[in-house]
């Protein structure tokens, strides 16, 4: 968990660890929203833009989705790592997270390591933090930020060009140009 959340739903911890205790759950992820009440997190979406993406990024709190999704606990191929819980034994299966991507997309290649394994990912609607993305991420210099941006996405693609190319996840008549489920 990033220390740059604040929890919204005092029993988020629960609604978590109630999906990440059936054994074929690998991560669980949360709904996160920016301060000013819109989306920055409902699950995570591979191949948009390029690489990832999240879903319903920066639609309002209240919103809906995609037939329902933001407000339904469901599987997806990935979460963000800023608010992630996975029980230890499947954390160490698959190795943990690997450093080698830095913070930018570790934890997308965990969470593929983990489906990999026959593992599902879900996302939790009920348990809602803010967060306040990145930080401590933005006090590096922009020169830094972009290498290991630049990096991390190469080594995503080159590393998963199967899910970049089609998340399973995601309807692929769906564009894959933004985060918001809009039609190709």
């Amino acid at each position: 968990m990033n220390d740059d959340t604040e929890v919204i739903t005092p029993d988020w911890l629960e609604n978590m660890a109630r999906q990440a205790q059936r054994p074929a759950i690998g991560a669980v992820g949360a709904q996160l929203l920016y301060r000013d009440n819109t989306i920055q997190h409902a699950g995570i979406v591979v191949g948009v833009m390029g690489t990832a993406g999240h879903a319903e990024r920066h639609a309002p709190a209240n919103v809906a989705g995609y037939f329902g999704r933001v407000n339904t606990v469901h599987n997806v191929l990935a979460v963000t790592g800023a608010c992630l819980i996975c029980r230890r034994d499947i954390y160490e299966i698959v190795g943990g997270l690997d450093e080698s991507f830095d913070s930018a997309y570790n934890d997308v290649d965990f969470c593929l390591r983990l489906h990999r394994r026959g593992f599902h990912n879900v996302y939790v609607p009920e348990a809602k933090l803010y967060h306040l993305e990145s930080d401590s991420w933005n006090r590096l210099p922009a020169a830094v930020r972009e290498t290991r941006r630049r990096d991390a996405v190469q080594r995503l693609r080159e590393r998963w060009p199967e899910y970049v190319k089609h998340d399973p996840y995601y309807n692929p008549h769906l564009t894959r140009r933004g985060e918001r489920f809009g039609i190709g």
